[in-house]
């Protein structure tokens, strides 16, 4: 069995986003009622078929 590896790359302070990132990091803006980017990022490497995030 093959393994699939995907890297999420969250570094930044997120200045375009201002005012939203002034409390909160970027990946856990909230895009939907507990739907935060990072959320998506995982949900989309899953539907991909990757087995290991880093």
């Amino acid at each position: 069995m093959t393994s699939t590896v995907g890297m999420i790359l969250c570094g930044g302070f997120g200045k375009r986003l201002r005012p939203l990132t002034e409390r909160v990091p970027k990946p856990l803006i909230e895009i939907k009622d507990d739907y935060t980017i990072l959320d998506k990022q995982l949900f989309d490497f899953k539907n991909a078929g990757v087995n290991q995030v880093f």
